[in-house]
Formats: structure tokens, sequence, C-alpha cells
């Protein structure tokens, strides 16, 4: 299904935000990894695909399980980060590569599962994102596909990405439709692709926080809408913006820790 265009569909932004994504985001990302790794059976001797991989939470706990990994994302300075991590942990197994999730580089029915975490969501064509994990899966194939579920069930979020959306109405989470927020787009989308035996759990790790601010603070170190925004509105209108926003939340949050349940929607499918 083509998408309207979208601030994240081009590197840019991703590459801008891949330091601040690989310390913020990816640890807590590993945990979904995990779960995809095995709601999908993932093992050694297997052969995976890892597409939009960002800095490659999935690909090296792939790897570390004994799985050959495929890693591809359209972010040269992601691809770095995921090949520098191979490079201190003694990684060899995974084939990290700079490509277009909606042109895989991989031969038909080359692997034994294909996985797109918090990824193909963001797709301009997702028909076609999903239609490429079908190709390059061996037949019966396992896709798993990660979503976050829209941010209203996630209040502390919400009222962050509420503020940000009056501002750039076309940012994913502020003023549209959450991509892939539901089970049901799940399914269509998925049988539409052809695949079979869908199934879509809601798995929560919670996000432990010392405060508003300091998850503020991640958040626009690692995020691409945040950084959107931050461009959109240029340097000084940014400052002042951000102060009022983390005022507001101090107000309704208080000043203490928080604990912020991050849900995401898993899919998995037979190709």
């Amino acid at each position: 299904m083509s998408q309207p265009p979208s601030v994240l569909t081009a590197p840019r932004l991703w590459d801008l935000v891949a330091d601040g994504y690989s310390r913020e985001i990816a640890p807590h990302l590993a945990k979904y990894a995990d779960d995809a790794l095995r709601l999908a059976e993932v093992g050694p001797g297997q052969i995976i695909a890892d597409v939009a991989c960002g800095p490659g939470a999935l690909s090296l706990s792939a790897a570390r399980a004994g799985a050959r990994v495929l890693a591809i994302d359209f972010s040269p300075e992601m691809i770095a980060r995921l090949r520098e991590q191979c490079v201190r942990e003694g990684v060899v197994s995974i084939d990290a590569r700079v490509g277009d999730g909606m042109k895989l580089p991989y031969h038909n029915a080359s692997v034994d599962c294909a996985f797109s975490m918090f990824g193909l969501m963001f797709f301009p064509d997702r028909a076609q994102g999903f239609h490429e994990l079908g190709r390059v899966l061996k037949g019966t194939g396992k896709a798993v596909v990660a979503s976050w579920v829209p941010t209203e069930r996630v209040p502390l979020l919400a009222d962050i990405y509420r503020t940000l959306g009056t501002i750039l109405p076309t940012l994913p989470f502020g003023g549209t439709k959450t991509p892939l927020g539901c089970a049901d787009d799940f399914r269509v989308e998925m049988a539409e692709a052809g695949f079979s035996n869908i199934t879509v759990r809601e798995i929560e790790h919670t996000l432990e926080v010392p405060s508003v601010e300091a998850f503020w603070i991640a958040l626009a170190r690692s995020t691409p809408p945040i950084h959107a925004v931050r461009e959109h509105l240029g340097p000084e209108r940014w400052e002042e913006v951000a102060r009022q926003l983390v005022a507001n939340l101090r107000t309704k949050w208080g000043n203490g820790p928080q604990r912020v349940p991050m849900i995401a929607n898993l899919a998995m499918g037979v190709s």
C-alpha cells in the first residue's frame, strides 16, 4: 500500500541520529529483537534477513545465536554502527550492507527467516516491502515484522507527539495514522502479499527513565521525527518549543522517575 510522503522515507535523518539511536534506542529494541527471534525459532545454521536493520539489534542477537545474517539498511551511518559493533565483538557472520528494503539484493528463496523490526512500517510502499520479504524466503519460511501501537496508548509519549504533531502534521505518530498500528492492518497487508498463518502479538517492555526531561533529551538525540521538527523550526524557535514542552511535561508528570510502557505489535506470517 503506497503511503503519503514522509520525512522518514529518506536516509538523511536516520544518518543524523545514528549515534544517538545506537546509544539510546537500540539497547531497548534488543528486547523486542529477542522476542522476534524466539517467535521465529531462529537457531544455529539458519540464514536470516534483517531488513531496515538500523544499528543491528536483531542482527547481533541472531549472530550470537549461531545464525548467518544478511543485514540491510538505507542509512549508511546505521550500517557503519553495525559494522563497528561487529568488529568490537568479533562477529563475522553478519553481511551488513547499504541498500533498499523494497528491492532486496538477495536471491529468491534464499533465507530461512526474514525480519523487519520497526523499519518496514515506514516504507513508502509497504506492499512492496512485504512482497520482498516473501520473495527471499524459502518455502514455508517465516517473516516477522514489528511496529509500534498508536501513541495514544503510551500517554507520556502521546503528550510529546501531540505537541510536535501540531507543528509538523505529516509526522508519523503526530497527526497521521500510526503505520501498522493495529493487528488488522498487519493481517490485511500480509495476506495481500501472499503470507498465510498470520499471527499478531502485543509485546510490552517498560522503559524506565529518571525524569520526563531525561526521556525528552534521549528522544531528541535519537528520534528522526523529532529531529525533523527541530529542522523545521530552526534553532531559536526549537529551543523555545523544547523548553515549553519540558515545562508542560513536568507540570503533568512531575519531576521524578517514569515507567514508560513501550508496546509493539509483533506479526508473523508464513510464505
